[in-house]
């Protein structure tokens, strides 16, 4: 009786272990949802009162700006944590490559779609991206990426109309600028096990090309880095 007794005991531990082993090893962790898309504000960029004794009138400007089309190529997106402090500790989103666009329709555009663990998460970080040039060869045929896979390898390609004296002059500016951007989250993101969250990446026209009262005219070389600039600072994460 003793040994039966001793054997049934001993089968209850194995049976609890191997329950417990394998409860821990198949439990999937809890995620959220995460969805990230893009989308431009409509509107005309006009001067207004432009001051000629201001230093900025000094640059090349035009009367008003009309956007048509914005398309940035970004990768490695991750969020930052509020429980986390070292930078290697970002979780890791998607690596990408990605295109941001917003055009005149007004409508979002899909960006990336995946899951984050569960949790508060303080900043959205990722880069306006430059392929390399081992890249080049993987994109120049594919439809969505490659006017940015050519040997100049752009990362922004913004397409509008200027107007100057009344007169309309379509333009395509194009830079190959790279920047690594972070977009701050106040209150915190609260992500849910299950439960889909969606985060727009907002582009206003507005601020694309004005500085002050005065608009750059993206034909202008010389205006570039300004432009490059603007254009970095006129994206917001907004939660929805």
């Amino acid at each position: 009786m003793k040994i039966m007794k001793i054997l049934l005991i001993s089968y209850g531990i194995i049976l609890f272990v191997l329950l417990t082993s394998c409860a821990e090893t198949t439990a999937p962790d809890a995620e959220s949802i995460v969805r990230i898309r893009s989308e431009m504000f409509q509107g005309m960029i006009q001067s207004i009162n432009i001051d000629k004794k201001n230093p900025l009138f000094q640059k090349s400007v035009v009367d008003s700006v009309k956007i048509s089309k914005l398309r940035i190529l970004i990768s490695e997106i991750k969020f930052h944590s509020d429980n986390e402090v070292n930078e290697e500790n970002n979780k890791l989103f998607k690596t990408g490559p990605f295109l941001l666009i917003g055009d005149s329709t007004g409508g979002y555009f899909d960006v990336a779609v995946g899951n984050l663990p569960a949790g508060d998460f303080n900043s959205l970080k990722f880069e306006l991206h430059r392929f390399s040039v081992n890249e080049l060869s993987t994109y120049q045929n594919d439809i969505t990426f490659n006017e940015f896979a050519t040997e100049e390898r752009y990362s922004v390609i913004l397409e509008g109309t200027a107007f100057k004296y009344g007169n309309p002059f379509p333009f395509t500016y194009k830079s190959s600028s790279t920047a690594n951007l972070t977009f701050k989250f106040e209150p915190s993101l609260q992500l849910r096990k299950d439960v889909p969250l969606d985060i727009y990446l907002q582009i206003n026209p507005i601020n694309l090309m004005k500085i002050g009262n005065s608009i750059l005219d993206p034909r202008d070389p010389e205006n570039a880095s300004d432009i490059d600039y603007l254009i970095q600072t006129a994206l917001k994460a907004i939660k929805k």
